[in-house]
C-alpha cells in the first residue's frame, strides 16, 4: 500500500466535481496515492481548437489561457472553493495512505 501513484487530470473545462471526487475515491480505495495533473490546453490540439471555437479560449490567443494554473482557476468552470476541496481531499488521501505504509 502507498507505493503506487496515479495522476488525475484536473481542471478540464466542463469537468464535473462528482467525476473528480469519484476518481479520488477510486484511487483511495485502491490505496494508490493521487497526484493532480492540472490541465493546460496546448495550441493546435483538438481540445484547444474546440475551446477556441466555443469561446472558452480567446482568438487571437491570450497566452495566459494556456497556463495550467490560470486555466484551472479562470477557465475550467470550477469555483475556487471546489478547486480547494479537490486539492485538500487529494492531500488527505495521500497523508492517510502514507501513514498506513509506516504502520
Amino acid at each position: 500500500a502507498g507505493e503506487i501513484e496515479a495522476y488525475l487530470l484536473f481542471g478540464i473545462h466542463g469537468q464535473q466535481m462528482d467525476s473528480v471526487l469519484n476518481s479520488l475515491d477510486f484511487v483511495r480505495r485502491l490505496e494508490v496515492i493521487p497526484r493532480l495533473s492540472f490541465y493546460s490546453p496546448v495550441p493546435g490540439t483538438r481540445d484547444f481548437l474546440d475551446l477556441q471555437k466555443t469561446g472558452v479560449i480567446s482568438d487571437p490567443l491570450n497566452l495566459y489561457e494556456t497556463n495550467k494554473t490560470y486555466f484551472t482557476y479562470v477557465k475550467s468552470g470550477l469555483s475556487a472553493e471546489e478547486i480547494k476541496l479537490v486539492k485538500d481531499e487529494t492531500l488527505r488521501i495521500e497523508e492517510n495512505i502514507v501513514v498506513k505504509r509506516w504502520k
